[in-house]
């Protein structure tokens, strides 16, 4: 027998995915609202810097827009779509003349830690092989993935939000982990 799927989760995906094929202005907001915190924390985890994230953070809002049309729900969830636009625009941040150039002046401090990006590029690599990993599990379980590690439920909250027992959100956690244990 199959898991329920979460109500509330796909609801709000499907909601947002309609608005954005409609080219609804509302679909922003929604995506602020839900994502946000996610996208921000994609970004920042690559440029390392508060407000330079908040910018990039902008620009994918825009995109993930502008190319909402497009969006193949086959290909992979919006969450994870949208995670690709965020990693994707920040690592071409990284790489354009104006942020190469502002890391040429940087202090020490930052030399020493930019000296480190071709270690950083690998794991925006294996980041992005997670992702994709993620995104290939059954929707019962990535969606316990997000909301545990990239939205920062406990198990318990998780429980309460999606209204299944705690036992099986700890067992679908269990399974998706042992699932990307095998991969990686």
């Amino acid at each position: 027998m199959q898991d329920p799927v979460p109500i509330l989760s796909i609801s709000i995906e499907d909601q947002i995915i309609r608005k954005l094929k409609e080219k609804d202005d509302e679909s922003v907001a929604l995506i602020f609202e839900h994502y946000s915190v996610a996208l921000f924390n994609a970004i920042n985890q690559i440029l390392k810097n508060k407000m330079l994230s908040e910018d990039v953070l902008q620009e994918v809002l825009v995109k993930v827009w502008e190319r909402g049309d497009s969006y193949d729900s086959s290909k992979g969830s919006l969450y994870t779509w949208m995670i690709r636009v965020a990693r994707n625009t920040a690592i071409d941040k990284t790489r354009s003349k104006e942020f190469i150039r502002d890391g040429k002046s940087n202090s020490i401090e930052n030399f020493v830690f930019n000296s480190g990006s071709v270690t950083e590029q690998k794991k925006i690599e294996q980041s992005n092989d997670v992702w994709e990993t993620v995104d290939q599990l059954p929707e019962n379980q990535r969606c316990l993935i997000d909301m545990a590690y990239f939205k920062g439920f406990t198990q318990k909250e998780i429980s309460k939000e999606l209204d299944i027992p705690l036992g099986t959100v700890k067992t679908r956690m269990r399974t998706a982990l042992s699932t990307l244990r095998k991969i990686f």
